[in-house]
């Protein structure tokens, strides 16, 4: 025996629902409307310290290597999105030229979230081990910032995985990093 449910639709009346008037209480449409007028500008959560932030956390996102045919030039160029404390939501890039002329132990890494965006100068340094044969540490200052974090600095450690290992002409893979403050 097959049985069979039928499902009616019905139509709600509004009259049990319950609806907030801005017109009814003034100081909260005016509140509302700050409210408003600071998620449009991407304005700073109250209290919060963007001359100082708290750049713990971690991004996942793609990784591309270009070198030129005779290996005298080449470019390393990270993308990605993350979560980090300080910030929120972030998107995490970087492009590094090779050449000649260039400083193969240094590179710019921005991180750009509602608030601005944040240039960090990350180098290799002495005397830090990498935390696995397919991990690179990195010591990072922030160099400059834009929007909410234009007075922003800090120094830290930031941790880079690639998978597979960038070794060939145009590898392409995974990357992910992680990046903590040095402690206060």
């Amino acid at each position: 025996m097959r049985r069979s449910k039928s499902v009616r639709p019905q139509v709600e009346g509004l009259e049990s629902l319950v609806f907030l008037s801005g017109v009814a209480n003034p100081a909260l449409a005016e509140r509302i409307a700050a409210a408003r007028q600071a998620a449009a500008l991407g304005a700073a959560r109250p209290g919060a310290d963007l001359t100082s932030p708290d750049l713990s956390g971690s991004a996942r996102g793609t990784y591309r290597l270009d070198l030129a045919a005779d290996g005298s030039s080449g470019t390393f160029q990270v993308q990605g999105i993350g979560q980090i404390r300080g910030l929120g939501p972030a998107r995490v890039s970087a492009t590094y030229t090779a050449s000649q002329s260039s400083s193969p132990d240094t590179m710019a890494v921005t991180l750009t979230s509602r608030h601005g965006s944040l240039t960090l100068l990350v180098a290799r340094s002495a005397g830090t081990p990498d935390p696995d044969a397919s991990t690179a540490r990195f010591r990072y200052q922030v160099t400059s910032g834009t929007g909410s974090l234009s007075q922003a600095d800090g120094t830290g450690i930031l941790d880079m995985t690639l998978r597979p290992q960038a070794r060939t002409l145009g590898t392409t893979g995974q990357m992910s990093l992680s990046i903590s403050p040095d402690p206060a």
